[in-house]
This record gives structure tokens, C-alpha cells and sequence, in this order.
């Protein structure tokens, strides 16, 4: 995704602006042309790392900080109009704020707003920890630190904690394997986050054209209403990952995704999509 003309600026310690005069780059796009999730996590990644590390001020005094930052759950909240195919391309502004603090953690809250909308097309948050680089462990930040966000923190929020699913016993239960590609990878090497995700749309894209085809009943790329996902442990290159999934017994457009690697769980997500025409049960 092209940076070109990104700007940032610190509105407080604990609070930061990042505008895209781009807006959203066409790789961001799916087939249908629709903005896909994982686009969204992309920006929202970008403002991110443009305000933690920017080479004028620092967000949240992050370059302060001698710790990894691992992501380990992430929720998004999708306005449909950001699916309108009658929206021009357009600048993006992504407000980004620290939410709540915990003793080895932090929870940030993105809004993604299009220039003079009230309300954001999509929101998102998450919850990192913060690890000790020489011993993989969460570690504690200084306590100078988690007392400059708290004196400086607008809004409290809660720790994202979603829920375990279980696997079900007597529903359907589909399955695809999808294998990590270089393109896939963080700084880390590992999984980018923002690709979890994108794993599960493909295994459900997948299944959808091999048991509907494409338009026969139903749309195999269906919009994102919203997203929950915990993260539970990494994948590397050349790992294929084996997806289960299947579609909640209340609630037909909602699907739950485990992500197993070598028969052990990586990844949670739940997924609800927006309502389709051709709505269908599995």
C-alpha cells in the first residue's frame, strides 16, 4: 500500500491522527471490487506504525520502550456505505487512541472516517502486549510510562477479551487448508495479523464456489458487518494451516473460524455478514 502524502500528528500522549489523501489503495479491493477486512487492518496497521514511529513526535512514547508488541485480539465494526460502489476514491482519516491500559497490555480503538462524515465508516480495536525481547515473555512497561497514558487517556475502555468458541458436535463442519506465502509475513517473519482474516474469507470464498459456484445462490464474496478474533499462537512461512469453520445455529450470517496449526489451535474468529439476497442455509 503506497504511503504517498501520509500525514500524521499527535493530538495528546495517547491520541493520534493519520490522514491517507489516497484513501484506500485498489489492492485493499476484492473481486467485487468491495474493500476487504483485511485492507482495513492494513490502514488501520499503517496509522499505527506512522504515529509509534514518526520521525517527529512518537505515539503513546513508544520509541521509549524497549519491548516487541504482539497483537492478540483485533475486532472490526463496518459501516455498509464503505461497500457503495458510488463512493468516489477519497482522502481517509484514521483517529487512533489508547483505550485501556493493563499491567503487560494496551487496547487501542481506530475510527476510519472519509473527510466531513460524523460518523466512521469503520472502527476497530485492539489489544497488544508487550513483550520482553530477550526472554519471549510479557513484561511490564516502566512506570513512568503507564503513567503518562492514564493522566493523558480521553476515553476508558475494556481489555478486548473475546470469547472462546467451541468447536460444534453435531452441526456441519467445513474445512480448507491455505498455506502461509512470504507475502503473508510481519517484521516477524511470522503471519502478518492482518492476515488471519483474509485466511478464513479465502477458506469460506473457497467452499462457497466449490458447493454454490459463483452466482448459482448466493454470493460467495460477501461484505464484512463485523469481526472478532483472538490470536493464539503464530504461523510461519510454508505452514499449511487447516481452517474449520461453520455457521452459527441462530444466527445464519454469522460463521465461526478455528485455525489449527499442526492440530493446534492459532487463531479464533467469528464473522457476520451483511445480509444477502440470496441468503442460504449450509
Amino acid at each position: 500500500m503506497s504511503s504517498k502524502g501520509l500525514r500524521s500528528s499527535l493530538l495528546s500522549s495517547s491520541k493520534a491522527v493519520t490522514v491517507f489523501p489516497g484513501g484506500f489503495p485498489y489492492d485493499a479491493l476484492n473481486g467485487r471490487g468491495h474493500i476487504h477486512p483485511k485492507g482495513m487492518m492494513m490502514m488501520l496497521e499503517r496509522a499505527r506504525i506512522a504515529s509509534w514511529f514518526n520521525d517527529d513526535f512518537s505515539f503513546m512514547e513508544m520509541d521509549k520502550l524497549n519491548s516487541l508488541i504482539y497483537m492478540v485480539s483485533a475486532s472490526l465494526n463496518v459501516d455498509n456505505r464503505v461497500y457503495s460502489y458510488n463512493i468516489s476514491k477519497q482522502p481517509i482519516t484514521i483517529n487512533t487512541e489508547v483505550i485501556h491500559l493493563g499491567k503487560t497490555s494496551f487496547n487501542l480503538k481506530a475510527d476510519i472516517y472519509f473527510p466531513d462524515d460524523k460518523t466512521p465508516l469503520v472502527s476497530g480495536e485492539t489489544q497488544c502486549v508487550l513483550v520482553d525481547p530477550e526472554t519471549k515473555r510479557p513484561s511490564q512497561p516502566p512506570e513512568w510510562w503507564d503513567k503518562v497514558l492514564r493522566n493523558d487517556m480521553m476515553t476508558s475502555g475494556k481489555a478486548c477479551r473475546p470469547k472462546d468458541v467451541c468447536l460444534p458436535v453435531d452441526i456441519s463442519i467445513h474445512e480448507e487448508e491455505i498455506k502461509v506465502l512470504p507475502s503473508d509475513t510481519d517484521f516477524y517473519m511470522h503471519a502478518r495479523s492482518a492476515n488471519y482474516v483474509d485466511f478464513c474469507l479465502n477458506s469460506y470464498i473457497q467452499w462457497h464456489i466449490k458447493q454454490y459456484g459463483f452466482e448459482s445462490r448466493g454470493n460467495p464474496f460477501r461484505t464484512v458487518k463485523s469481526m472478532i478474533q483472538s490470536f493464539k499462537g503464530e504461523a510461519d512461512i510454508g505452514d499449511v494451516l487447516q481452517v474449520k469453520f461453520w455457521q452459527n445455529v441462530i444466527h445464519s450470517n454469522m460463521f465461526h473460524f478455528h485455525i489449527f496449526k499442526n492440530n493446534s489451535l492459532i487463531n479464533e474468529c467469528s464473522i457476520e455478514f451483511f445480509v444477502d439476497r440470496n441468503e442460504y442455509s449450509s
